[in-house]
């Protein structure tokens, strides 16, 4: 029964609860980032979480990138 409040007062304070990670975490941990994404994407109720808003802004900001820079090749090959 001890055992039992003690638990019940981690709980209910955020002790045991995963620690949310910003954005610029993800975009640094990209494996992290894919795995969060997709369980985020299996667990619609997840979806409005900072975490999993996070781990997608991130997902999103890595894929702009690169579609910028892919830009940048195409019209650097234009010029030849």
């Amino acid at each position: 029964m001890r055992f039992f409040l003690i638990f019940m007062a981690f709980a209910l304070t955020g002790c045991l609860t995963e620690e949310t990670k910003s954005r610029d975490w993800y975009i640094n941990h990209p494996e992290e980032m894919a795995t969060k994404v997709d369980d985020c994407k299996n667990h619609a109720e997840k979806m409005q979480e900072a975490d999993c808003l996070n781990a997608l802004q991130a997902e999103e900001e890595i894929r702009i990138r690169e579609l910028k820079e892919l830009e940048a090749k195409i019209r650097a090959r234009a010029k030849w």
